[in-house]
């Protein structure tokens, strides 16, 4: 995980809702391009346990721009599961955001990550 000042720290495996390690991939393309798509994948284990995930983007001022609900895991996970969260640079009045710096913070059950993402114009 990364918080906001950019410092890493890994998620306890005491909390952790999965048995096994969990990939958030993306997004894809980056930088993201104002009016494109911006997709995330989320690589989970197998056994992963049912829970609800969401992705939120934020400006760098911690205001929440966007709320995707990317649905609710159930059990059980087939081996090699991937989700696909896609985010379409609109904040949630349904403009496009402006370019620049934004995180992003994917939740599932108690694994979250956040990280920083860039959008550009073309």
């Amino acid at each position: 995980m990364v918080d906001y000042a950019g410092n890493e720290s890994s998620p306890s495996a005491e909390t952790a809702v999965f048995p096994g390690a969990v990939d958030l991939l993306g997004p894809y393309p980056h930088p993201i391009i104002t009016r494109d798509d911006a997709v995330f994948t989320l690589r989970l284990p197998p056994r992963a346990e049912a829970a609800e995930v969401d992705l939120r983007i934020y400006t760098v001022a911690g205001n929440l721009v966007k709320r995707r609900w990317g649905g609710l895991l159930t059990d059980p996970v087939p081996p090699g599961a991937e989700l696909r969260l896609i985010w379409d640079t609109r904040n949630d009045n349904g403009d496009f955001v402006a370019p620049g710096l934004y995180f992003v913070k994917v939740t599932a059950g108690d694994y979250s990550e956040l990280r920083k993402i860039y959008v550009a114009t073309r």
